[in-house]
């Protein structure tokens, strides 16, 4: 992140418009978000508001609309991403008390691209057409580096930028694997090469010399630096151009990037024809092409269904994937849970299945008590009538609270509201459907714990022996960094992070990561830790941090098992959530600012955090004796007063 001076520079002006801009850029860069393209999308933005003449004191809404306006040449994505961010920032300075206008009419326009799958017999004659690229004296190593880089792409089903990022310190020759830093979503991963393109890494080390430094670039230009994406693009070109394989031109391609989709349906092609089970396989494809969830890998067979008919076959038997057309509710139903909650909306894997067990409850209730089976589900089908006898049915015949009831109508509404947008026909039935109001409950007490109470759970654990230390460092990290039990179950070596400050990355809901700084006594009891179970070569990197004794990942049952183990006199019961509430409430009683416990907590809103605010009565109470001292004068007993007895006397008879 630039300075501050520097940011006002560049933007050319001063005053709350921009200073804001700039505490919005600090806020992401906190959390762990790059900021570089956020950055130069707000200073065009300020730049113009200022060359238009808008006022600077708000963001008005000709300035957003006029910045909103499409350009002639710029695709809908680009169109997208540049309205986005814009809206982001004015929800921040409406949250802020700024006059802002936000914009809540964008919509993200569906893309029609479609991959190019490469036959085998195509990428055989690719490698050999990058094998034979002419010589040119500007890059000597040019024919070396596209033919194993290429190979790279199509093997390892890697990204054009993963690739281009190695260092020499990232590729492990000895065992084979490739160590990808810094990826999409800030993730890392170890990925396993065959022997062939192993071989092929290590004549090219050789070509290139091996006395490179550890930090120095694999993919080495003659100026000592990493390539260019433009100049891959040129060679990509011309290798095509040589293997007779025609280029559409931009936006049509075949892309570089249709390596990686080349690999990933060449391996479940292989898969099926070998009878493989692909419950059991297709998770190991996602983990090793870094994918954020199973379900962006399922966008392969999607994108080139009609290509490979036997592959999507083989898919609808195990996961249902592709749909059957017998009605309009499965085929929507479909696209919502496969497509837009995880691509578009980004929702987490507990917001999923939470949406899918409500539709899950829904079905087996239609067949249940009306008969009716899901293949003649409709859309108008499912009636406010339908509906609302479900939501009775939760509560009544599976004892659900009314918490999970308006959870369960809250998913039936979203979906609805997407099918309104998919078809406008259904219009009216979705209408009906959202006018189902949610029922009361009461609101929840919010448990925490004292330093007391705390420091008597924190006691309890014996870390002389290997359970008890493990446990402890389960209370350390639940207290500490105030992370959801989800959070911690997701913990790997590589997210910690010693150095000047040791701190943790965790990534929360909506697969958004954030930095927590840890304390020194959590740190050294990490260090130890990781000693202790041998985790700390870099192969280890990627395994989770905390397992059971069974060597397997621990469940939320488990850790709630455990921190029940070690509960403080006088409570029943302690969740993983009570540590994250008494964290937030210390935070809070300890005088820190209310938007540093928003970024340790990972909230989106700051609306959320302030419900503890909220709940502390005490500080309430002191806070109120501070401010407003009550004016009540000191008096004496009521008996002392002569006036008030004598008249108290002559009421007696």
């Amino acid at each position: 992140m630039i300075g501050q001076v520097e940011f006002y520079e560049k933007a050319g002006f001063q005053n709350i418009l921009s200073e804001r801009c700039y505490e919005y850029l600090v806020e992401k860069e906190t959390i762990g978000v790059q900021i570089q393209k956020p950055m130069g999308m707000l200073l065009r933005f300020l730049r113009m508001c200022l060359a238009n003449g808008e006022p600077l004191d708000h963001a008005s809404k000709s300035a957003v609309e006029c910045w909103n306006e499409k350009d002639i040449n710029e695709t809908p994505r680009n169109h997208y991403y540049r309205a986005t961010e814009i809206r982001r920032f004015m929800q921040y300075l409406e949250k802020a008390g700024i006059d802002a206008y936000v914009d809540r009419d964008i919509r993200r326009v569906q893309s029609s691209f479609v991959p190019y799958i490469f036959s085998h017999s195509e990428i055989v004659r690719l490698f050999a057409a990058a094998d034979g690229l002419p010589y040119t004296p500007i890059s000597p190593q040019r024919v070396y580096v596209m033919s194993l880089l290429f190979r790279m792409l199509y093997g390892c089903g890697l990204r054009i930028s993963e690739a281009l990022n190695l260092v020499m310190a990232d590729v492990d020759l000895d065992q084979g694997i490739l160590y990808i830093r810094n990826s999409k979503f800030g993730k890392e991963r170890l990925v396993p090469m065959s022997e062939s393109l192993t071989f092929r890494c290590f004549q090219h080390v050789s070509n290139v010399g091996q006395h490179r430094k550890d930090e120095a670039a694999f993919f080495q230009t003659p100026c000592g630096g990493h390539y260019a994406s433009g100049t891959i693009l040129y060679a990509w070109r011309q290798t095509l151009y040589c293997a007779g394989i025609s280029y559409g031109g931009k936006g049509k391609g075949p892309r570089i990037h249709d390596l990686r989709h080349t690999f990933a349906v060449h391996c479940l092609q292989k898969w099926v024809e070998a009878g493989e089970d692909l419950n059991a396989k297709l998770p190991y494809l996602s983990a090793y092409m870094g994918h954020a969830g199973l379900y962006s890998t399922q966008q392969y067979l999607r994108l080139t269904a009609e290509a490979f008919p036997h592959i999507v076959s083989a898919m609808e038997h195990n996961f249902d994937v592709f749909p059957g057309r017998t009605t309009d509710f499965a085929s929507l139903l479909s696209k919502y849970l496969l497509s837009y909650l995880p691509c578009q909306r980004g929702v987490s894997d507990n917001t999923l299945a939470s949406y899918e067990a409500a539709f899950s409850r829904l079905l087996q209730y239609c067949e249940e008590e009306h008969g009716l089976p899901v293949r003649k589900i409709t859309v108008e089908t499912l009636s406010p009538d339908l509906i609302e006898g479900y939501l009775n049915w939760l509560c009544e015949k599976q004892k659900n609270s009314a918490s999970t009831r308006n959870q369960r109508l809250s998913a039936i509404k979203a979906f609805f509201k997407f099918t309104r947008r998919e078809n406008p026909r259904y219009i009216y039935a979705c209408e009906r459907i959202l006018q189902i109001p949610t029922k009361k409950c009461p609101t929840p007490v919010l448990q925490y714990l004292s330093y007391e109470e705390i420091k008597e759970m924190l006691e309890k654990p014996n870390p002389c022996t290997e359970k008890g230390f493990r446990d402890l460092l389960i209370l350390c990290l639940l207290y500490d960094t105030g992370a959801r039990v989800s959070e911690l179950l997701d913990l790997t070596v590589g997210d910690i992070h010693f150095g000047r400050y040791a701190r943790v990355q965790l990534t929360g809901k909506g697969n958004k990561s954030r930095e927590v700084p840890l304390s020194a006594k959590t740190a050294d009891l990490l260090k130890s830790y990781i000693q202790r179970q041998n985790l700390s070569s870099p192969e280890k990197r990627t395994q989770q941090l905390i397992l059971n004794s069974q060597g397997k990942s621990f469940t939320r049952a488990g850790i709630t098992y455990i921190l029940q183990k070690y509960a403080p006199d006088g409570h029943k019961k302690i969740t993983p959530h009570i540590l994250r509430h008494t964290k937030a409430m210390h935070l809070l009683q300890s005088g820190v600012n209310i938007v540093y416990i928003r970024d340790i907590l990972g909230h989106v809103d700051i609306k959320t955090t302030e419900t503890y605010a909220r709940a502390d009565t005490e500080m309430k109470r002191k806070a109120l004796e501070q401010a407003y001292p009550t004016p009540v004068p000191k008096q004496g007993t009521w008996q002392s007063d002569s006036k008030l007895m004598d008249w108290l006397k002559s009421l007696s008879p």
